[in-house]
């Protein structure tokens, strides 16, 4: 049973209407080249950010929780969950897609691990980033704290085992004043 990475409040919304179609198209069409597999996240786009947060073939596989999210308002604050999970999935080629941003992943032979967190409106990218990564539970070098001045994507990389499990935390302050965060990513290393 893994807790559910649901940042520092430990709550999740999504603010109603928030992305139109045409900043998630735009930003769909703005990948990590090394990080990211090609798919069909501008099909899925053209159909509403309802429905690009519920694809599924977008990399090979293509989680339809996690990712960054939008921390709620204090008057949206609920409980946090706990969620039981099956074994996580392959790091192999994954994006966890959340309400405001997504993480992606993915493996190589040789066990190298690459990721990258894409915001849906690349403005919502500038601001304060601290992104953390963990092997087995345990941090990483391949970390990421600064601020940014312009729009940017997060992304680093970092050599694995076979059969270990990784995953991301990250928390944004955006420059807007939205704060965003991530919440379950866990995969293992194929």
């Amino acid at each position: 049973m893994l807790p559910s990475r649901l940042g520092r409040s430990g709550r999740i919304s999504a603010p109603a209407g928030r992305r139109t179609a045409t900043s998630v198209l735009l930003m769909g069409a703005v990948m990590l080249g090394s990080v990211l597999v090609g798919g069909t996240a501008a099909s899925a786009a053209s159909a509403g950010p309802a429905s690009l947060e519920r694809s599924t073939s977008v990399a090979a596989v293509t989680a339809s929780s996690g990712g960054m999210q939008t921390a709620p308002s204090q008057s949206n604050l609920e409980a946090p969950s706990v969620q039981e999970q099956a074994a996580p999935p392959s790091c192999r080629s994954i994006e966890y897609r959340g309400n405001s941003g997504k993480i992606s992943v993915q493996t190589n032979n040789a066990h190298r691990i690459q990721w990258g967190i894409t915001m849906y409106d690349s403005q919502d990218s500038v601001g304060r980033w601290d992104v953390d990564t963990y092997l087995n539970g345990r941090k990483t070098t391949s970390g990421f704290h600064r601020t940014t001045t312009g729009p940017y994507i997060p992304h680093g990389s970092l050599d694995a085992r076979q059969g270990q499990r990784f995953h991301v935390e990250a928390h944004l302050q955006s420059a807007n004043g939205e704060t965003h965060h991530s919440v379950t990513n866990e995969c293992i290393v194929p």
